[in-house]
């Protein structure tokens, strides 16, 4: 049986417990408190596992051009370069606070040499301003 499964057995006998008491409202017996508290951290876990696996970084791969250089529109993350070159001398330079990489070797390319580059990006972006708005009385006082 897998844990979904579980949660829900359990979720079913946990509610099939429940007496209704004299004030029409439903009580737990003492003896399922334990299962209840259970089930409460069940639930907790698998929301916390669904909610970082939303915020994990995608990876994507392009072709780029090495003369030039090469953004994102959402944040990519810092040394989570991948690329093969037959020069070893090709390096990455990242400029976080621009979002963009440029390139640095020994060798001289033209503008048609081109690499497949694979990054990791957040599923958000920090470059975008983020500004707090100030409340301000339309009224008038």
């Amino acid at each position: 049986m897998e844990v979904g499964e579980r949660v829900i057995v359990a979720c079913f006998k946990f509610f099939s417990t429940l007496h209704k008491s004299q004030k029409n409202s439903y009580i737990l017996p003492k003896k399922d408190l334990k299962l209840w508290k259970h089930i409460e951290k069940i639930a907790f876990i698998l929301f916390l596992t669904s909610f970082f696996n939303s915020l994990q970084a995608q990876e994507r791969c392009q072709k780029v051009a090495i003369l030039q250089k090469f953004s994102d529109t959402l944040t990519i993350v810092p040394n989570s370069f991948r690329f093969q070159s037959a020069d070893t001398t090709l390096k990455i330079v990242f400029d976080f606070n621009k979002n963009q990489i440029s390139w640095q070797s020994k060798q001289t390319y033209t503008e048609k040499d081109s690499i497949w580059l694979c990054y990791r990006v957040l599923p958000f972006s920090l470059q975008k301003p983020i500004r707090q708005r100030e409340s301000i009385d339309t009224l008038g006082t």
